[in-house]
C-alpha cells in the first residue's frame, strides 16, 4: 500500500485515507489454521496507521503476520490479539524512516 495522497493495493485488505491517517480494514477479523497476513504501508510523508479492531486468533491454529511500515513519520498504532486455546503466532513488526 503506498499513498501520496490516494491510496494503491494489492491483495484483499482495504484501507481509507483520512488526512494523513489510514485506516486498515482487515476483510475478516479472525486468523485460523496456517494463515499468513502480510501488511506494507509506505508515504512520502507522515502517516498514521490504525487498524479497525481485535485480530482473533482461533484455537490450534499456527498464524504469521509481517507488519512493514516506511515514510518519513510513522504513528503506527497496534492493535491487540485476542490467542483462542494452543494458538500461536510469529509476529514481526518493522518500521524505517526516510532522511529527513
Amino acid at each position: 500500500m503506498r499513498t501520496n495522497g490516494i491510496i494503491e493495493r494489492e491483495g484483499p485488505l482495504n484501507a481509507f485515507l483520512f488526512g494523513e491517517t489510514i485506516m486498515i480494514a482487515n476483510p475478516s477479523e479472525v486468523l485460523a489454521h496456517n494463515d499468513y497476513l502480510e501488511i506494507q504501508v509506505e508515504s512520502e510523508g507522515n502517516i498514521i496507521v490504525e487498524d479497525q479492531a481485535f485480530t482473533k486468533i482461533s484455537s490450534k491454529s499456527n498464524i504469521k503476520i509481517k507488519v512493514e511500515g516506511r515514510g518519513k513519520r510513522i504513528n503506527w498504532l497496534l492493535h491487540p490479539y485476542l490467542f483462542y486455546n494452543d494458538s500461536s503466532a510469529e509476529i514481526t513488526n518493522k518500521f524505517f524512516l526516510n532522511e529527513g
